[in-house]
């Protein structure tokens, strides 16, 4: 019985084809796999608060990157309720540059960067 409820997922999974397909194929086969992901995944809303938690900053420096030009403006989900969508938030993200800048407490101490 045990045997007959792990047998039930697995229709259709051939186990040897990693073995036997060329690079190529398996990435092409990842490929598609990554575009059905992507276009069935379900649309992703963030609020004010969830995205600051993600960018690591305060509600109030999200308002104030908003006011001067530097963030993405919030999509109106209703009356009093707005959002990001999760891959704008990504795309912000993309847009900064990378590595590590001094804190202004850190470059006022005479830290070196």
């Amino acid at each position: 019985m045990a045997a007959a409820k792990a047998q039930r997922g697995t229709e259709g999974i051939d186990r040897g084809r990693a073995v036997n397909d060329t690079p190529e194929q398996l990435a092409d086969a990842i490929a598609q796999a990554v575009a059905f992901a992507t276009a069935t995944a379900p649309i992703r809303m963030l609020d004010v608060g969830e995205v600051a938690a993600v960018l690591g900053v305060s509600r109030p420096t999200i308002y104030q990157w908003m006011s001067a030009g530097n963030f993405p403006q919030p999509r109106q989900l209703s009356i009093g309720r707005s959002g990001w969508l999760i891959d704008d938030i990504r795309a912000f993200i993309e847009t900064r540059p990378r590595g590590v800048a001094p804190s202004k407490r850190h470059r006022a101490k005479g830290g070196s960067a």
